[in-house]
């Protein structure tokens, strides 16, 4: 009865195989036992109850009856599979496609079994390219051959054509999410944030109640500094779903990020009234902080840490904030301490551990401690792909700080996990530190025409040092988008560095009318003048403007302490380098602005130990350093 039953259930499907068998059976001798049909019925129930020993015995007795039948062909590439007969299932797939070459069915069918077999083998993989490729011509949207070929195509390398057949099969089955999820993972690989951003978007007009598709095309607009439209799709989200806590926490977020901070704000009050929420108090620090509250937000965050001391989140966050400031040893002590803490857990807390590395890297990079970045950036666990590429650039620079730029270009490969674009442009940055100019040329002609390609072009060239190279980039940048600040502020400073001075005056200048309170160029121009013993009442008002609206900027504070000595006031000067000194520790031109001011006073001794410093962490004129050093060694016995 079971094998009747079964045979019943698989009627439709065994009518090509059973009608051929019966024309064969009529030209054919009666043999002993079952018919050719019976043997093809029977041998299929017996695959089915996994005897498939005389399921073979049985269904080569009904290929030997029908031998030019392509479905017996595949019958028995099926059976050959489930016994790991590769050879076998390998030959009747290919017999099958020999027999019927024309057959959609058997194109699939022939296809998922050379597919099954192919472990990698390139023949193999291509022979069943070809079939689906075939089966396309013939039914056009075919979605298994469409879903296969993608496959197919990604794993090859062929990203465009697998991009092709996703976008057919989505077009095919609008509905389908693992589909579209395929399509979006290729989209986002290749860089192409906008194809995603409206791909998310068709899905959330057919289905306004996917949260999950909702939420992350505001992530996606986030990750684009599309700010404005994320918050927009976050506001849109209908019903109850827009008083869910996910949904109100990112819109804080995105209220924040598009600049709209009392909003924000108001937002987080209002959700911290009706309960309390951990990540919503280190959210209003972070709020705090962005106000210029820099007090109240690391206050905020020293209770917090207070708290919940095993919370990496707010333990990294009171790093960073103690990093800004004076604090930076701290600093370190408190991310060293978390990676010990962090290192032996789970997947998060060992994720959590890498960026309190990339954290502690960066502030050492900042000092330019390269021998110590290296050995923290190798105990990276480095499964997060965004995690593997910061390290690469922290690493690339370190070794390059090094004088090992060899080193730094061998480990800017494709596997390293960037962005096509960006690996084009830290491998042209490493090239023209090792003077391959040419070969940093090509690197960036991989960057896209356009706005885009030419901005970070100029930016590579700064960041090597090329700055006459990037100012025509930036030039044709400017007449294309003259309200850009931050493409004026790079100017000035192409300028400065060319040592076109009245031209970079005039770009900062033009810079300051259009936003006066801009500190980085503020602090620019009052520096440069401040060097060039120009214009000095001026470089103190921009400079003291710069260090109200970031009062624990290092660097600010160090131009802070070179302006008074230009004008003369050699105490008040002391004092803002030495607070400039003690958190910039590894900068040797503090050190000498330091000295210089140490010595106007008389203090020989501590100038003498200011120089010595300075000299020891590498200052970029180290031949004048050295001379001020002679001079105080020769004039302190005198005291």
């Amino acid at each position: 009865m079971l094998r009747r039953a079964v045979f019943a259930a698989g009627l439709t499907a065994l009518l090509p195989v059973a009608f051929a068998l019966r024309a064969s059976e009529a030209q054919t001798p009666p043999a002993t036992g079952s018919s050719p049909t019976e043997a093809f019925v029977i041998g299929r129930m017996l695959v089915l109850e996994g005897d498939f020993g005389s399921a073979r015995e049985l269904l080569d007795r009904a290929a030997a009856a029908a031998p030019r039948d392509p479905y017996l062909r595949l019958e028995l590439a099926g059976l050959a599979l489930r016994m790991g007969r590769i050879d076998d299932a390998t030959r009747e797939a290919r017999q099958a496609l020999a027999l019927a070459p024309d057959d959609p069915d058997v194109l699939r069918s022939a296809a998922e079994a050379l597919l099954a077999v192919s472990d990698g083998d390139a023949r193999l993989l291509e022979e069943a390219r070809v079939a689906l490729e075939k089966l396309l011509t013939l039914r056009e949207e075919d979605p298994d051959a469409l879903q296969a070929l993608a496959r197919l195509y990604s794993s090859a390398g062929e990203r465009t054509r697998a991009e092709q057949m996703l976008r057919r099969l989505a077009a095919a089955a609008p509905d389908a999410r693992q589909v579209t999820n395929q399509l979006l993972h290729l989209l986002l690989e290749r860089g192409a944030k906008g194809e995603a951003a409206a791909l998310l978007r068709e899905q959330l007009a057919r289905d306004p109640e996917a949260l999950e598709v909702r939420l992350g095309l505001a992530d996606l607009l986030s990750d684009t500094g599309d700010h404005a439209n994320s918050v927009k799709v976050l506001r849109e989200a209908p019903g109850d779903q827009a008083k869910q806590g996910d949904v109100l926490r990112r819109l804080a977020f995105e209220l924040y990020r598009s600049g709209d901070v009392p909003a924000a704000n108001a937002l987080v009050d209002s959700l911290l009234a009706a309960g309390p929420d951990a990540r919503l108090r280190l959210f209003r620090a972070l709020l705090l902080e962005e106000q210029g509250k820099d007090d109240e937000a690391l206050k905020e965050l020293e209770i917090l840490h207070g708290e919940i001391p095993a919370d990496p989140e707010v333990g990294l966050s009171l790093a960073r904030m103690l990093a800004r400031g004076d604090k930076r040893e701290e600093a370190r002590a408190m991310l060293k301490e978390l990676i010990a803490d962090l290192s032996g857990g789970g997947p998060e807390r060992r994720a959590v551990a890498d960026r309190a590395r990339l954290e502690l890297a960066q502030l050492l990079a900042e000092e330019e401690r390269w021998g110590e970045v290296v050995p923290i950036l190798d105990d990276l666990d480095g499964r997060q792909p965004a995690t593997r590429a910061a390290a690469t650039l922290l690493r690339v620079d370190a070794l390059v700080g090094l004088d090992r730029k060899d080193e730094a270009l061998a480990q800017l490969e494709p596997a390293a996990g960037l962005p096509p674009q960006a690996l084009a442009a830290k491998r042209a940055e490493v090239l023209l530190a090792l003077g391959r100019d040419g070969d940093a040329a090509r690197e960036l002609a991989k960057l896209p025409p356009g706005p885009e390609g030419k901005g970070r072009a100029a930016q590579v060239y700064q960041s090597a040092g090329h700055h006459a190279e990037a100012i025509p980039l930036l030039l044709e940048l400017l007449d294309a988008d003259p309200g850009s600040v931050e493409l004026r502020f790079r100017l000035g400073a192409a300028y400065e560095r060319t040592g076109r001075v009245s031209e970079a005056a005039s770009a900062f200048q033009t810079l300051l009318e259009r936003s006066p309170d801009n500190s980085m160029a503020l602090n620019y121009l009052g520096y440069m003048w401040a060097e060039k013993g120009e214009n000095l009442p001026d470089a103190l008002r921009m400079i003291r403007r710069a260090v109200e609206l970031e009062p624990d900027n290092a660097a600010y504070i160090d131009s802070l302490g070179w302006v008074y000595y230009r004008l003369g006031d050699f105490a008040q000067a002391i004092e803002q380098l030495e607070r400039a000194a003690h958190m910039l520790p590894a900068d040797g031109t503090v050190q000498e602005h330091l000295g210089d001011a140490l010595r106007a006073v008389g203090k020989l001794g501590e100038a003498r130990t200011a120089y010595r410093r300075a000299l020891a962490l590498g200052d970029s004129d180290a031949s004048k350093v050295q001379r001020k050093l002679e001079e105080v060694e020769r004039d302190q016995p005198r005291q």
